[in-house]
């Protein structure tokens, strides 16, 4: 079945016709368990948060781990990507934890993630509301602030963007 939807797509593709794009649905996204940015909603004013600088300069670096940049607005980007999780609480440590039990992890990159609260549609919810995501992300190369290049996207009017991202590298 799913051969039959690759062939008839690349089909329609080559006989030139028209192949809509994909739009999100509206549907509720799940709920962030960082602080809310709501006042106001604003990707500007979530990177600019104090709280969110306050707590990566405060952080406290994990037995065995080196910071590799502390509070910047971007994350890392790269090749040998190992994974993620969502933490409740903005805690190295936590994250130190999932990276010591992935095989190969070598480093983490820690960040608030401003995301929407609905999947953004173009007609009816172009610009939801924001919700606040802290992710753990796991990578098998050593971080500096100079992979630290995904500064967000936007998702139809809805932008996505980083604050208080910290990187660590494990001690060899």
């Amino acid at each position: 079945m799913k051969v039959a939807l690759v062939v008839s797509g690349l089909a329609a593709l080559a006989s030139g016709m028209a192949v809509e794009k994909r739009d999100g649905t509206c549907a509720v996204q799940p709920l962030g368990s960082g602080p809310s940015v709501n006042s106001p909603d604003t990707p500007a004013a979530f990177q600019s948060n104090e709280d969110f600088s306050n707590f990566a300069t405060s952080a406290t670096t994990p037995t065995n781990y080196t910071p590799a940049f502390v509070n910047l607005n971007a994350a890392t980007r790269g090749n040998n990507y190992m994974g993620s999780t969502l933490l409740t609480t903005y805690e190295p440590s936590q994250c130190a934890s999932f990276c010591s039990q992935t095989v190969g992890c070598s480093a983490f990159n820690l960040y608030f993630e401003r995301d929407p609260s609905l999947d953004p549609n173009a007609v009816g919810c172009p610009n939801p509301t924001s919700v606040t995501n802290i992710k753990c992300i796991l990578w098998g190369n050593a971080l500096t602030d100079e992979t630290a290049t995904n500064a967000g996207q936007f998702r139809n009017s809805f932008q996505v963007v980083i604050a208080g991202s910290n990187g660590y590298n494990l001690n060899n």
